[in-house]
């Protein structure tokens, strides 16, 4: 029997060993910088996403012209257009979100015969911020001490749309 044979089996198995532990390592780089790529792929699709509904939104917000140059100005807007019961342009005086469910509140406001109530509640906010921001408040206290808030918000084409009321 050899006596180097016991070492050199030896050497073959640590340098297979080395082989395999090396292998493993440069899969394991390899998988993680592909992670980082699809992340990084990812990631830019995302932000373009959101630049280009950033701009599709601008581009509406530019669009809409409901609405008055200053909060007081569109709150009467939409109070005109709820006195004559146009609830479609009572809507349009809110933000594009808003609009559908705006227009279902008014009608059942209106079902329930409490328009008259509901616009004098609205007629009586006053004002709470500086239009100055981009952000506006005004609030409106009935008896009882329940107290509603009408938040308004100016679009880039300097309009004043009505967030919530």
């Amino acid at each position: 029997m050899n006596p180097d044979l016991p070492k050199s089996k030896f050497w073959k198995f640590a340098l297979a060993l080395t082989g395999v532990v090396f292998a493993g390592l440069i899969l394991l780089v390899g998988l993680s910088e592909y992670q980082f790529r699809q992340d990084k792929e990812a990631v830019r699709r995302l932000a373009e996403g959101m630049a280009e509904w950033e701009k599709e939104e601008y581009a509406r917000a530019m669009a809409d012209t409901y609405g008055g140059t200053t909060p007081q100005e569109t709150l009467r807007l939409y109070i005109e257009a709820v006195e004559k019961g146009d609830y479609e342009l009572a809507s349009k005086y809110l933000i594009e979100s808003k609009r559908i469910e705006e227009a279902r509140e008014l009608k059942a406001v209106e079902d329930k015969g409490n328009i008259a109530e509901y616009l004098k509640i609205i007629e009586t906010a006053q004002s709470e911020d500086n239009p100055e921001s981009n952000s506006f408040r005004m609030k409106s206290v009935v008896e009882g001490g329940a107290m509603y808030i009408i938040d308004f918000s100016k679009y880039p084409n300097g309009i004043w749309k009505i967030i919530e009321i």
